[in-house]
């Protein structure tokens, strides 16, 4: 019944779509100010800091069925020397994983979990580290694939259903995640990024230390952010997209690159060159990206639109 009633709210908006654009802008204001985002499958997942008065949370928001859940772990949060809070959080439409941190000198690193039909969070993961080494624990966005984390050198994809749906000892440390078209991108201390299939098949791309900024598995391969340009990369073809100061990637989809600069969001389509302003947010942002939709955060103000209402409409971008 929730399939089918999404699809109806798909199919209405799209029909909205043709004649408002930005006026299908949803949004709302969260408790505390956002310091974490992931979307996908029309579910956006936020982490909101940590306040003298509340807790830090994960919120859950699926707009398709105008539902928000918030999600605390058990016990006190007394402030500590050196902060606590969520550093990142991942959905994959119903099940939302989070990585929060707190502590002095030494910092814990606690990797929770929930769901709207589980909403007691259970812990998955717990590591001790130095508060100036890099985090144990890596969290990277959620998908319809699953939502992928790593402790060191192993990568785990939480499946539907709570279950293990790959497990992938890499060569080095992995310093970022994340999954797409059934794939997961894992990138490496050393510089090298791999794109590692459900099923088990790795792919090589090779790039020096540092050199990759952020990427998305998408289809057509990986699309990474260098420090001069946004491109497409397969195992043999390594095509540019955009080569732009300051552009930081978003998302990519159906061969649209949404990427931000300033206080804009673009949208960018090679075959066409078509380059358009898609929405002014005040700085700093976060943005994401994907088949679904787009969604971005501002302070406390989180918004999000269904994909056919992305570009502008003849009134051109308005804020959500």
């Amino acid at each position: 019944m929730r399939t089918r009633a999404a699809l109806l709210a798909v199919l209405a908006l799209a029909t909205a779509g043709a004649a408002g654009a930005a006026a299908l802008d949803r949004g709302y204001i969260a408790a505390a100010p956002v310091s974490a985002l992931d979307e996908t499958a029309a579910a956006i997942a936020t982490g909101l800091a940590w306040t003298p008065k509340r807790c830090e949370a994960v919120v859950l928001w699926q707009p398709d069925f105008f539902t928000r859940r918030t999600f605390r772990a058990p016990g006190p949060c007394e402030q500590t020397s050196t902060g606590r809070g969520v550093a990142a959080v991942s959905t994959d439409g119903e099940r939302v994983v989070w990585l929060a941190y707190a502590g002095g000198n030494n910092r814990d690193w606690l990797l929770w979990t929930a769901t709207p039909t589980a909403r007691t969070p259970r812990r998955l993961r717990f590591r001790s580290a130095d508060v100036d080494a890099p985090p144990p624990i890596v969290l990277g966005n959620g998908g319809e694939g699953g939502i992928p984390y790593a402790l060191g050198r192993d990568v785990i994809v939480i499946g539907p259903r709570g279950r293990r749906a790959l497990f992938w000892h890499a060569p080095a440390r992995v310093v970022a995640l994340a999954q797409g078209a059934g794939k997961v991108g894992a990138l490496l201390a050393t510089g090298h990024l791999f794109v590692v299939a459900l099923g088990g098949t790795t792919t090589d791309l090779a790039y020096a230390p540092n050199e990759v900024r952020a990427f998305r598995i998408a289809a057509v391969g990986a699309v990474v952010q260098t420090p001069t340009r946004i491109e497409r990369r397969t195992a043999r073809t390594r095509t540019p997209l955009l080569a732009r100061a300051g552009a930081r990637l978003v998302g990519y989809v159906d061969g649209q690159l949404v990427y931000a600069v300033g206080d804009q969001i673009r949208g960018f389509t090679r075959a066409t060159g078509r380059d358009l302003l898609l929405r002014r947010v005040g700085v700093p942002f976060r943005a994401e990206y994907d088949r679904r939709g787009l969604a971005w955060v501002h302070a406390r103000r989180v918004c999000w639109s269904v994909r056919v209402g992305v570009e502008p409409g003849p009134g051109g971008p308005i804020p959500c």
